[in-house]
């Protein structure tokens, strides 16, 4: 029991003052065995100020039962705050360990998304505060609230904020040592208040009573009386042995008379006998009269003196310290040690000021906040002061504290020894242990909304295991958030501004799939970061032939099962899509596409060709490219008759835009005869970098071009293998399919309707997309609207969070909670779910990590150009038997292209002309280098120059598109060789084959065609 029961012998001795602890703070030996478990506190959600002490004084409850202090300590210093809250104990039994993770597990349930760090004891930080020596102070009383005050507590002007504000640059520290006591204690203690506010009762009242009486009175009597009397007697005797007697008698009274007759009878043997007779008269009067008269006078008073000291004591008894004992009954009682101290005298005395000021309610009290100073010459550790610290009788405590002034003060006493502390509620607690409920430096707050917490469980098929539901920012290890397999094809969108985590996520969905994928990424190398997961992804970076050489021919169809007349409509439709275009431009593009099929034998109604027996073949040259398209456009406009003005306009829109994509790196991509085998990238994990591109148009061209092919080859791969699923990623899916603004040409937003059309129907043949984009606004709603999963990461603009919140069904402050998500979390919403879901994803792949390497990069390139050479290179394969690996093949394409582009360039120099053109310092240059690159490759790869001359012409074969005719083919074939091996004599060797006596060679080397092309 804390208490003995309470006599009171010296009742009249109690008073409101407080115990003054400062003496006995002196004498503070530090325990020897004392042990501590601390945690600190980064971040918590954002909510109001009653919500945090509520949430605090739950975790206060959870003390009960444990062996150990619970300490809380806010510290200040120039670097901001630091909030640590621990357990301590200086018994040995004690199990700190899982005292702290009770702790701990409370914290995280009340503060949900609280940031707790589990600190060691060796951390410096912590344990640097705990040995700074420094002024220190015990606050004794009981804190109070300001009440009845609508804008004080909307305000929370008694927060913990208040005081760090006023601290700024200052070392100091806030200290909160809790100690839970026993029921029994608390029971014993309140029956103790009882007791003591019954006694104080009986003598709080005392009454005083005077009276005084006066009295009169007088009697007046007079009286009058007459009287006559009468009388007469007779007696005779006679007598006998036997005796018998008889007597009678008879009375008469009157007012006036009085007449008695007796006689009586004596008879006995003697034989005498006695008569006798007697009359009697009486007559009297009777008068009196009487007067009496009394008078009196009373006065009485009764004064009552009441003890205002003893009333006002009892009232406090049982008004206040009833009501807090049987608070804590059901929330606990606690003895609680308040300690404020500072580097410095001066924000010490402003620290305590302002612990006394704040959290001193704007009610009167009996046991207002005192504060104890350690007088001491020299300044203590703080961690001799973080358990409770108990005196025993031979410090005083008797002298200066009964049983009844520490029951009167909520002091903690038992017996001959009492504490340094208070004993407080969890509520009057949770007020000097309350969170921050404005941000400090050191400490966030952050925003929290609720979302859904429970998914449908999918059980018994394939699914993405994406991450974990996450709740106000605490994360539920044990709840996973999956995808079934089978539903990406129903198209996922992810949203969310740079650095937010889309990359993360989208790598995510691709991995966990373990499906095969393509990635097209037009802006960054991030999906590199793929490797560190997995070795088997191909990258294509498009624009970098040292690394990956890429070719797509967009006119030359994947299969005998395509349909012609489909594969133009996309091809206009991407051509549209990317290049503004008006009036009849669209069809007049449309006609020159369909003009240029028909110049290669191609009749578009039938899918047959007329001119080549084998159009699908490996080295077929059936496929028209965009110089043949480019030469049927300028042939239509002319014929349209439009008028030089339009004809002009139009070979300035048309004509010239075309005409950039069979230039430079472009053109031997895309002005090409060959493609890359794309249904066999259908089986493998492929990412295909469009940095290299730095103009939006080409990258949009590319986009388009590529996920056209993608979608043919999806349905040409359906009719063969009906379960067939793949996956393809489209980043910065605005650039294709960009919502069509008021203004734009008619025309473009026929290409984004086809594109969206296209990528709806891809669905029902295994395929899945993943959009992803930065702004939902910037995309066609339909994008928005028809993906069936919907992924967002932070979102900063309000009309994005607008429209991605409509379409996933969010509240209004659900919406504005996106701008608040943490890198890697999402908000995450599928079809049927009952509401949307906040969940942080699993990272697999470290996109900051480091990247391959482009060396390794160039060696994966080399084996996918290997393994694609029959498609890429049809004429160059048939001469494999040069190269020893995949890297001499990669190495020679460079080499090969480099003399090409040389000897072209000489011969575009020279002309279509029979006669010897002066050479110029440029052209001996380029001869010299020439030379020397030839000669470096014979040594290379260790042949002979006319297998070298064999080797350039195939390469020529495989990447020339000249508008020759099919028998001019044949003698570049079977000729040019000739001429690159006398480029590499000299320059007037290579001149003397335009001149050559082998007709066949000379009307080679003279064509006007190959002397207009300067490169391919």
């Amino acid at each position: 029991m804390l208490q003995n029961e309470v006599k009171l012998k010296n009742i009249n001795d109690l008073n409101w003052n407080g115990l003054d602890f400062s003496q006995l703070l002196q004498e503070v030996k530090p325990h020897q065995n004392n042990t501590h478990r601390f945690f600190k506190i980064n971040e918590i959600s954002e909510d109001k100020a009653a919500a945090y002490r509520l949430s605090m004084a739950n975790v206060i409850a959870t003390l009960r039962g444990l062996n150990c202090s619970l300490v809380y300590l806010f510290s200040g210093d120039e670097n901001g705050v630091a909030l640590y809250i621990g357990v301590s104990s200086h018994d040995v039994s004690a199990d700190i360990f899982e005292s702290g993770e009770m702790i701990k597990t409370s914290l995280e349930g009340n503060f949900l998304g609280a940031q707790i760090t589990a600190l060691k004891n060796e951390n410096s930080d912590i344990e640097q505060l705990l040995n700074q020596p420094n002024h220190l102070g015990l606050i004794a009383g009981i804190p109070s609230f300001n009440e009845n005050d609508q804008t004080i507590a909307e305000h929370n002007l008694q927060g913990i904020e208040r005081i760090a504000n006023s601290l700024v640059n200052e070392k100091w520290q806030l200290t909160v040592v809790v100690e839970a006591l026993s029921r029994d204690d608390i029971l014993s203690n309140l029956n103790d208040v009882y007791r003591l506010s019954s006694e104080l009762s009986s003598q709080i009242k005392h009454s005083i009573q005077a009276s005084e009486n006066k009295g009169k009175q007088e009697s007046v009597t007079e009286g009058t009386s007459d009287s006559t009397t009468k009388g007469t007697s007779t007696s005779n005797s006679e007598g006998w042995d036997r005796s018998k007697s008889t007597n009678g008698s008879e009375t008469t009274n009157s007012s006036a008379k009085n007449i008695t007759t007796g006689g009586g009878t004596n008879e006995g043997s003697n034989g005498s006998e006695t008569e006798g007779t007697s009359d009697s008269t009486t007559n009297g009067k009777n008068k009196s009269k009487s007067d009496s008269s009394s008078t009196g006078e009373s006065v009485s008073v009764t004064k009552e003196q009441i003890d205002k000291r003893k009333e006002d004591q009892q009232k406090h008894l049982c008004e206040v310290q009833v009501s807090r004992y049987q608070k804590g009954l059901s929330k606990g009682l606690f003895k609680t040690a308040i300690y404020v101290s500072a580097e410095n005298k001066a924000t010490f005395e402003r620290l305590s000021s302002a612990v006394l000021s704040i959290y001193q309610g704007n009610e009167s009290t009996m046991t207002p906040l005192q504060l104890h100073k350690l007088e001491t010459s020299q300044r203590v550790k703080l961690r001799d002061f973080i358990t409770i610290r108990s005196f025993s009788a031979g410090h005083g405590s008797e002298l200066v504290c009964t049983q009844e002034h520490a029951l009167l003060h909520s002091i903690p006493k038992k017996q001959n020894t009492l504490w340094g502390a208070t004993l407080l509620t969890s509520e009057e607690l949770s007020l000097v242990t309350s969170l921050p409920s404005k941000e400090l430096p050191g400490f966030k707050l952050r925003k929290s909304v609720d979302f859904g917490l429970n998914t449908p469980i999918n059980k018994g098929c394939n699914q993405v295991k994406l991450g974990h539901i996450v709740q106000n920012g605490r994360f539920l290890k044990n709840t996973q958030v999956s995808l079934p397999v089978d539903h990406l094809n129903k198209h996922i969108f992810i949203t969310g501004v740079t650095g937010a985590g889309k990359t993360t996520t989208c790598m995510k969905l691709l991995l966990e799939s373990n499906l095969p994928f393509l990635v097209i990424e037009p802006a960054k190398t991030e999906y590199r970061a793929l490797q560190q997961q997995t070795q088997d992804v191909e990258y294509y970076c498009i624009g970098n032939e040292k690394l990956t050489p890429f070719r797509l021919n967009p006119f030359q169809l994947s299969s005998p099962f395509s349909s012609l007349m489909g594969h133009i409509s996309v091809l206009k439709a991407t051509l549209i899509a990317t290049f503004p275009m008006e009036a009849a431009m669209p069809s007049i593009v449309e006609e020159a596409i369909i003009q240029a099929y028909t110049s290669r034998g191609w009749d578009i109604y039938s899918n047959e060709n007329y001119l080549f027996d084998d159009p699908f073949g490996a080295n077929s040259q059936a496929w028209p490219t965009f110089t043949d398209m480019i030469a049927a456009l300028e042939e239509i406009i002319k014929s349209k008759g439009m008028g030089k003005e339009f004809e002009e306009k139009y070979q300035g829109s048309l004509v010239a835009r075309l005409t950039n994509l069979t230039l430079g790196i472009k053109g031997r991509m895309l002005n090409t005869r060959h493609s890359i085998n794309f249904d066999a990238l259908l089986d493998k994990k492929v990412v295909i970098e469009l940095e290299e591109l730095k103009d939006e148009q080409d990258k949009s061209l590319f986009m388009g071009l590529i996920i056209s092919r993608l979608a043919e080859c999806m349905k040409i791969r359906h009719k063969s293998d009906k379960q067939f699923k793949h996956l393809t990623l489209i980043e910065e899916a605005h650039r294709l399919l960009s919502k069509v603004e008021q203004g734009d040409a008619e025309s473009k937003k026929l290409g984004v309707t086809m594109f969206t059309d296209l990528l709806s129907e891809v669905r029902k043949y295994g395929e899945g997309l993943i959009i992803a984009d930065q702004s939902p606004t910037k995309l066609v709603a339909d994008i928005v609207k028809n993906t069936n999963t919907k992924i967002v990461h932070r979102l900063l603009d309000a009309s994005d969070r607008n429209v991605i919140g409509d379409a996933m069904s969010l509240e209004d402050d659900q919406k504005g909670f996106l701008q608040h998500l943490q890198p890697g979390e999402t908000i995450i919403y599928s079809g049927g779910w009952h509401a949307p879901v906040r969940m942080q994803v699993n990272q697999l792949a470290d996109t900051q990590g480091e990247a391959i390497q482009e060396a390794d990069l160039a060696k994966q390139g080399a084996k996918q150009l290997w393994q694609q050479q029959a498609h890429l290179l049809p004429n160059t394969s048939t001469h494999l038997a040069v190269f020893k690996n995949h890297e001499d093949l990669s190495g020679w394409l460079v080499s090969g292209m480099y003399l090409l582009n040389i000897f072209l360039r000489i011969n575009h120099e020279l002309g279509a002309s029979y006669k010897k053109t002066k050479c110029t310092p440029l052209m001996n240059k380029m001869q010299i280098n020439y030379q020397r690159k030839y000669n470096e490759e014979l040594e290379d790869l260790n042949i002979l120059p006319p297998q070298l001359d064999a080797l350039l012409v195939a390469l020529f074969m495989d990447n020339a598109v000249l508008q020759w005719d099919d028998e001019s083919y044949l003698l570049a074939k079977e000729y040019m060789g000739t001429a690159f091996s006398a480029l590499a004599e000299s320059t007037d060797a290579f001149n003397q084959c335009k001149q050559s006596s082998v007709r066949s060679l000379t009307c080679c080397m003279t064509n006007d065609v190959l002397a207009a092309t300067n490169s391919i």
